[in-house]
């Protein structure tokens, strides 16, 4: 499947359990689609253009989708003390964090850390993120390719998990 079928798709049955264009969590995702075949700059704020890292991708997302401040580096969304950590995939909503690495001494370079957005699921129950890499720019991603050793972040104030999400 493309990304615009993957697009249509998981924006559709996001609208489907109830999150509506105008809530948090799908102006949210909204806005981090439309850095979609962006590059891959790292940088902690983001640049005109067409360039953006993974931490800034989330941030900026939160910010211009839901007028939600969270922190610019990907290490300080992962230990924030804002927000709510999320125990089970089943769990996720449009909008939260998965963190890729439990903590700096874990990551290749130990200096920097990874996060991605999480979009929903497709119709056939895939789930989906999206994230910025220095390989591939800003790209989708199946959660099950993410393992996200560093946790599960909410920092949006919807709390609702649909139950169809779950099937």
């Amino acid at each position: 499947m493309n990304n615009q079928a993957i697009v249509s798709e998981v924006i559709a049955r996001m609208t489907k359990e109830g999150f509506l264009p105008g809530t948090e969590s799908h102006n949210i995702c909204k806005r981090a689609l439309q850095f979609l075949d962006f590059s891959y700059k790292r940088n902690e704020e983001l640049d005109n253009g067409t360039t953006i890292d993974c931490s800034t991708l989330v941030s900026q997302s939160h910010w211009e989708g839901a007028a939600i401040g969270i922190p610019f580096v990907a290490e300080n969304q992962r230990t924030a003390m804002s927000g709510q950590t999320i125990f089970s995939l089943d769990e996720m909503i449009p909008g939260d964090v998965l963190v890729k690495y439990a903590s700096l001494n874990e990551t290749p370079d130990k200096t920097w850390n990874h996060v991605g957005l999480y979009l929903g699921r497709d119709f056939d129950g895939e789930q989906w993120l999206i994230e910025s890499t220095s390989k591939t720019g800003v790209r989708l991603t199946q959660v099950t390719d993410f393992d996200q050793k560093g946790g599960l972040k909410r920092v949006t104030f919807s709390k609702t998990v649909f139950d169809s999400l779950m099937a």
